[in-house]
């Protein structure tokens, strides 16, 4: 990561990742704990979900070697002020970890670009879903769409890693419905109900053994009262939400 900050100041930051884990600490708030992590997740995600406008205009490169899949892949993003586009991307692969880690960007295999931030966002996506066989989720919304009768919604790559990321302080969550005792926060894994065993497995839309068919998520929740502005929900795995719970056997296998 590179940039210049408003003053004119450069800054740059390189960290290897090994196995184990890691962690950003500094005694003072605003030190840019949290931006480092979403510079992380920008060339991961394709798009930035809370990195603030400030260093978003400070920033000049962003580049991650990650194993995808057992690819050796590297996603490098630049920007350059007042151009357009003002974003572009390259995907680039290597044969080996190695080779990945020692080698310049014009030494490695380009196998995908981009051009500015939607096409950025679109590319990045694409790629990571193709080289993990991930497939894009239609579920279906009751209220919207042009009659107000509901519309299907299509959940992709951002979907899958919001899953996997939290957001900053994302240990807790908001209360903001007044009207009920108690909120409920969910978060799950799509499921779909095996034929022949009466199992669950992981929802796949091409599967051809009943899971093709959406019927459950496996979901993290626990209660908590709207006067308690935040509560911690971790570690509150239950229950498989779908009337057929008990006779599968509860979680899937």
């Amino acid at each position: 990561m590179s940039g210049v900050k408003h003053s004119g100041e450069r800054f740059g930051f390189e960290q290897f990742f090994g196995p184990g884990v890691w962690v950003i600490a500094h005694p003072a708030n605003s030190a840019g704990k949290t931006s480092l992590l979403e510079c992380l997740v920008w060339p991961l995600r394709g798009a930035p979900r809370d990195l603030p406008p400030d260093v978003r205009s400070w920033l000049r490169t962003l580049s991650v070697d990650v194993m995808v899949a057992g690819r050796p892949t590297r996603i490098s993003m630049e920007f350059t002020p007042m151009a357009r586009p003002a974003a572009t991307c390259r995907i680039w692969a290597a044969g080996f970890e190695g080779e990945l880690l020692e080698s310049a960007d014009g030494e490695l295999r380009l196998v995908a670009e981009a051009s500015g931030l939607e096409d950025t966002s679109r590319v990045i996506s694409g790629y990571l879903m193709d080289a993990l066989r991930m497939d894009h989720i239609t579920m279906w919304q009751g209220k919207g769409g042009a009659d107000g009768e509901g519309a299907a919604q299509v959940h992709g790559w951002a979907s899958y890693f919001g899953a996997c990321y939290l957001n900053p302080g994302g240990d807790y969550v908001l209360s903001t419905d007044t009207s009920q005792p108690y909120s409920l926060f969910e978060s799950g894994v799509p499921v779909g109900k095996i034929t022949a065993p009466g199992l669950y497995g992981p929802f796949h839309k091409t599967a051809t053994d009943g899971r093709q068919v959406l019927a459950g998520f496996v979901v993290a929740e626990t209660p908590f009262a709207p006067t308690m502005r935040r509560h911690p929900w971790r570690r509150h795995i239950r229950r498989l939400q779908h009337d057929d719970r008990e006779e599968a056997g509860g979680l899937p296998q």
